[in-house]
C-alpha cells in the first residue's frame, strides 16, 4: 500500500514584499519546508513546487506527480486582516471538506478574523490550483503581509502554525498525531509535544525564555546557544 502524499506549494511571489520587508515566497517557503519536514518523519510523501516555476508549470507538476492532497500556501494583501481558504466549492467536494478543517485550524491557531472558505469554481476567481489540479486541492491564505499586527502575531505563533497544519494533513489522512502541552519556562507558555513519554520544544523558545540568546552558523550549519 502507498503512502499518502501532499504536494505543498509556496506562494512564487518573489516581489510580494510584506510590511516588514519580507517577501511572500521567502516566508511561505520556509513554512511549507517545516510543515513538510514533520510529515515526511510521518510516513508521508511531501512533494514541494519550484520558486522559480510559473504558475502553469506548478499545476503540471503537481498533475503528474498525482498527490492525494495539493496544498497552495499564500498571504493576503489590500489592508485587510485575517485568514481565509479557497476551495472547489464550498460544500459537497472534497476540497471544500478539507478546506474547512484547514481553515478552522489555522484560525484556532492564528486567532486573527476568520475570513471563512470561498469558492474557487466561481467566475472570476478560478484559481489555477484549485480548480487546474486534478488532486484534492486548496489554497490558503493565512494572514495579511501588509498589516503589521497579522505579521507580528504569525510570527509569535510560528511554531504553532507549522504544527497545526502538520496535524490536519495526517488527520486528513487518519494518521495519529502527537500529544501537544505546554511548557512554562521563563515565566513563557511554549508549545510542546509528547513523543515516547518525552517532551520536546524548540530549543530557540526555551532558550530565549531563560534568558540566553541563540545564533545559527551557517558556515557550520551549527546552532550556538550563549
Amino acid at each position: 500500500m502507498s503512502s499518502p502524499s501532499v504536494y505543498l506549494s509556496a506562494s512564487s511571489q518573489e516581489n510580494n514584499l510584506g510590511i516588514d520587508g519580507v517577501s511572500e515566497e521567502a516566508r511561505m517557503n520556509v513554512l511549507v519546508r517545516d510543515v513538510g519536514s514533520i510529515l515526511t518523519s510521518r510516513g508521508i510523501t511531501v512533494y514541494y513546487n519550484d520558486p522559480d516555476w510559473s504558475l502553469s508549470k506548478i499545476v503540471s507538476d503537481s498533475n503528474s506527480k498525482k498527490p492525494d492532497l495539493h496544498i497552495a500556501v499564500h498571504t493576503n494583501a489590500g489592508g485587510g486582516t485575517g485568514t481565509e481558504t479557497w476551495c472547489y466549492g464550498i460544500s459537497g467536494s472534497n476540497s471544500a471538506a478539507f478546506g474547512s478543517k484547514l481553515q478552522a485550524a489555522l484560525v484556532g491557531t492564528l486567532e486573527l478574523r476568520d475570513r471563512g472558505i470561498k469558492d474557487s469554481s466561481v467566475p472570476g476567481f478560478r484559481w489555477a490550483e484549485v480548480v487546474n489540479t486534478n488532486a484534492t486541492s486548496v489554497l490558503t491564505e493565512l494572514f495579511f503581509h501588509d498589516n503589521s499586527e497579522d505579521i507580528e502575531r504569525y510570527n509569535q505563533r510560528y511554531q504553532r502554525v507549522v504544527a497545526s497544519m502538520a496535524d490536519i494533513i495526517s488527520e486528513w489522512f487518519n494518521l495519529s498525531t502527537p500529544n501537544r502541552v505546554q511548557i512554562l519556562a521563563g515565566g513563557v507558555n511554549i508549545d510542546a509535544v509528547i513523543i515516547d513519554n518525552r517532551s520536546y520544544a524548540p530549543v530557540r523558545q526555551l532558550a530565549e525564555a531563560l534568558g540566553h540568546t541563540v545564533d545559527w552558523i551557517e558556515s557550520t550549519r551549527t546552532v550556538v546557544v550563549r
